[in-house]
Order: C-alpha cells, then sequence, then structure tokens
C-alpha cells in the first residue's frame, strides 16, 4: 500500500513542475519618426529590461524582416531577435509582456511581436 501511494504522490509530481517555454521576441530598428534604434540604446536595454528580467541567459540574433505597418505600407528593416527559455509561469508571462510595452513606449514602435513556444530541451 505504501508503495502505491508512493508512486501515486510522485506520478501526480511529474505535472507539478511548470513546462518550458520558449520566447522568441522580434524587435524592429526603426522608429516610425524617422532614424532607428542605435546599437548603443538596443544593448543599453538588453542589459537593463531583459537581462535584468532574465539573468540565467538569453541568445540574440540580427536579422532582416519584414512586415505591413498599421497604415498598409510594407516596411523593411533591420531587427533584433531574442531569445529566452524559462519556465511558463504567470509571473515569466509578465514579465515578457513587460519587456515588448517597454521596447514599444521607449522606441516608438507599432508592435512587438513575440512567439511562444513549449520546446523539449535537450542537453548532450
Amino acid at each position: 500500500m505504501k508503495n502505491c501511494l508512493l508512486l501515486l504522490t510522485v506520478l501526480a509530481c511529474l505535472g507539478c513542475a511548470p513546462a518550458n517555454q520558449l520566447n522568441r521576441f522580434y524587435f524592429g530598428m526603426n522608429k516610425p519618426t524617422g532614424g532607428a534604434v542605435s546599437e548603443q540604446a538596443f544593448n543599453q536595454f538588453l542589459q537593463q529590461e531583459i537581462g535584468s528580467r532574465f539573468p540565467k541567459g538569453l541568445t540574440l540574433f540580427e536579422a532582416k524582416g519584414q512586415w505591413k505597418s498599421a497604415n498598409g505600407t510594407i516596411e523593411q528593416e533591420k531587427s533584433r531577435v531574442v531569445e529566452i527559455v524559462c519556465d511558463d509561469t504567470p509571473e515569466n508571462r509578465d514579465k515578457v509582456a513587460a519587456i515588448a510595452a517597454k521596447y514599444k513606449a521607449l522606441f516608438a514602435q507599432e508592435a512587438v511581436m513575440v512567439i511562444k513556444s513549449q520546446p523539449e530541451i535537450v542537453f548532450h
């Protein structure tokens, strides 16, 4: 009987740990008012707003993207893609939303795209 209870407890707790969440941010570097977000300004944002919220690490890519703005114009611009893997918790979801909102406010952006997925993570 003890073994059955132990097995049930272990099986129940397997679902207790939060799933991994991959958050992929797409930050446009053009400013709608003209000019671009400087490398210095982006790196400062990366350290102060992203790194401070997710100090365990991230991955940064330089990219070039295209999208249709709210006024219907096709825009092409340099972008930065940031990937963060973290536990899928309400606190971390709030941090992700705060990062996107802060970037929009600081750099007058129409939007920040965030793709979320639940990957299987394996270290070899």
